[in-house]
């Protein structure tokens, strides 16, 4: 939904310091006696870093990094959060419906009611397949859609080509971001821009098929969704192939080197 959250380090007020002292060798306990003679109160004690986090009145601080085995003293820094938002506003939802548990989950619903709802953001869909006619999807924003497994347009169960309720899960999670029902169920980015694709071939006769083409048909499916724009790529999917623990390595699997 175009939101940004910034970041950044600042170093702790003066008042009341916390401080990361370096010494010049590993900390020794009488290190930590000496520096709580001082008035500092010891947080923790690093070997691998050979240090020592402490909390210390701000007057006190320069003390500190004037003891003859202290090499370095560096305030402990903080997060500071804000939010940024650049997106399209538009009118609040004020119900939810069944959706609404999820949206007070991660904060959603703070920016509905300030009308973020994803409006001018194209996200992209890897998955099953989508039956886009059920009435909580019905008015969704659904720009293109591309069926990789049968190399047509059509991403929602085909007669004689998908077994029945292959779309089941697509739809499902399709829905938690982009169901706009009110009062019945609304997703977390309900006016979005939708780009759907269908990668996975879940069972073949019945039977579970598990196949490393379905690792070809997900990265056609995610460079179509980039050639479109999307900025947002999901995709609820898993293999159980024959990779051993050698091929983890984030360059065998293709899929692996293209989300990369």
């Amino acid at each position: 939904m175009a939101v940004v959250m910034l970041l950044w380090l600042v170093a702790m007020p003066s008042a009341d310091a916390a401080m990361w002292l370096f010494l010049a060798e590993p900390p020794r306990e009488e290190h930590l006696r000496e520096l709580e003679r001082t008035g500092a109160r010891v947080r923790t004690v690093s070997r691998w870093f050979s240090a020592v986090s402490v909390d210390v009145e701000g007057s006190r601080a320069a003390a500190l990094a004037g003891l003859p085995f202290v090499d370095e003293a560096r305030p402990v820094g903080r997060i500071t959060r804000r939010w940024a938002v650049d997106a399209p506003r538009g009118a609040p939802i004020l119900n939810a419906g069944r959706g609404d548990a999820q949206r007070r989950l991660i904060a959603a619903d703070r920016l509905h009611d300030m009308g973020y709802t994803g409006r001018g953001v194209r996200v992209g869909m890897l998955d099953t397949g989508f039956l886009l006619t059920h009435e909580a999807l019905a008015d969704t924003d659904v720009a293109a859609v591309r069926d990789f497994v049968h190399a047509d347009d059509d991403v929602t169960d085909e007669p004689g080509e998908d077994d029945p309720g292959e779309a089941w899960h697509g739809t499902q999670t399709f829905s938690v971001m982009a169901a706009d029902a009110p009062g019945a169920l609304v997703g977390v980015a309900p006016r979005a821009t939708y780009y759907l694709a269908k990668t996975e071939d879940v069972t073949r006769n019945g039977v579970v098929f598990e196949s490393h083409i379905e690792e070809d048909y997900w990265v056609a499916g995610l460079e179509w969704c980039v050639e479109h724009g999307c900025k947002i790529v999901n995709s609820s999917l898993g293999y159980v192939l024959d990779y051993r623990f050698p091929n983890l390595d984030g360059g065998t699997a293709i899929i692996s080197a293209a989300a990369d």
